[in-house]
């Protein structure tokens, strides 16, 4: 556990979090390899940042520093500044997640400042209850400033920092609701939304489109008539090649960018291991941001690889049924509408 000199954010806090400072160490001239090392230097750049009055910039450095590497000092000066900046509800998340860190490290005293700073603000921090009419559908979804808030959240009071926030739900075959509230910054206040019955979505039919170009025999009015169709038909189908070509290399990145948020989950859940010494399933608080992390790393992969294999399959489907100048003459496309609204392609001919 690396020390800190905790000094600057409050007179209670500074006086009991001070630690003893570092031993000067020698500068390195070349890029810092450890992720400790790294942390501790963007903590330090938070603290001058921070006794210097610019705290946003502050915050941002004490999060860089608590992504590298998790420490009590560092939730504790991040809680403060979220606070000092009107965050609360994040400030007062924060100072909970200190707490649990420092009575797993055995820190009593820094535990007891985390839960004396969290309980302070519960009576403080804004929140938010969402509510749903219902019945609503099975498959409904609700997000909070672009977040899935869990069904078992659903009519809670939820904390949430004051400012502009967009409240959105959504489900198949159901037009969405899309709503923007502000949150007051005043203490303790009380938002709701109430998400209303979603209406049905309905399909208008749409006209009917038909391409056909066909080789016959004839005279020279219908031998330029067919020519004229052709050269429309084979401008089309180079014009859907290009874009057949392009859902192919969107899919085929995305393919790639699944299989390396695979690899970047495998080495997240593999450091986890080393923060649970007893169990796979009994780890540390670090073991278990570790495993979080592995976890949505996952679940990108899963949407990435999904999304690029349908663009790819999409992207080779369209470019193979394109008219080319060799088909054009012998191929009969067809765009119609088939009942219920939905569109049909027709094709016939050699391809």
């Amino acid at each position: 556990m690396r020390l800190r000199v905790e000094a600057g954010m409050t007179l209670l806090v500074s006086a009991l979090l001070a630690a003893p400072a570092r031993a000067q160490e020698p500068e390195h001239s070349g890029p810092v390899s450890d992720p400790t090392a790294a942390a501790e230097s963007l903590f330090e750049e938070g603290v001058s940042l921070a006794e210097a009055g610019k705290l946003a910039e502050a915050c941002r450095k004490f999060e860089a520093s608590e992504t590298l590497d998790v420490a009590v000092g560092t939730l504790l000066r991040l809680a403060d500044c979220y606070e000092r900046t009107g965050r609360l509800a994040t400030a007062w998340a924060r100072f909970r997640e200190a707490r649990s860190l420092a009575r797993a490290q055995s820190m009593p005293e820094r535990e007891r400042i985390a839960s004396q700073r969290a309980d302070a603000l519960d009576s403080k921090i804004q929140r938010l209850t969402i509510t749903v009419a219902g019945p609503p559908p099975a498959d409904l979804s609700v997000e909070l400033g672009g977040i899935l808030v869990p069904r078992a959240s659903w009519g809670s009071a939820l904390p949430i920092d004051a400012g502009h926030v967009v409240v959105a739900a959504s489900a198949p075959g159901y037009l969405p609701f899309r709503r923007e509230i502000d949150v007051p910054a005043k203490d303790g206040a009380r938002v709701s939304v109430e998400i209303p019955t979603l209406q049905a979505e309905l399909s208008a039919p749409r006209p009917t489109r038909t391409i056909v170009v066909r080789s016959e025999h004839g005279t020279k009015g219908v031998d330029s008539r067919r020519e004229s169709v052709a050269r429309e038909s084979v401008a089309r189908g180079s014009v859907a090649r290009g874009a057949g070509i392009g859902l192919a290399v969107a899919g085929g990145l995305g393919l790639v960018t699944g299989g390396v948020l695979t690899f970047l989950s495998a080495q997240r859940n593999d450091a986890s291991l080393e923060h649970c010494p007893e169990s796979d399933n009994l780890c540390t608080p670090r073991g278990v941001a570790l495993r979080d992390r592995a976890r949505t790393l996952a679940d990108y992969a899963t949407l990435s690889a999904a999304v690029g294999g349908g663009l790819l399959v999409a992207g080779l489907v369209v470019y193979w049924v394109a008219p080319t100048g060799e088909t054009s003459e012998r191929v009969s496309v067809g765009i119609s509408s088939e009942p219920g609204g939905a569109l049909g392609l027709r094709a016939r001919g050699a391809f």
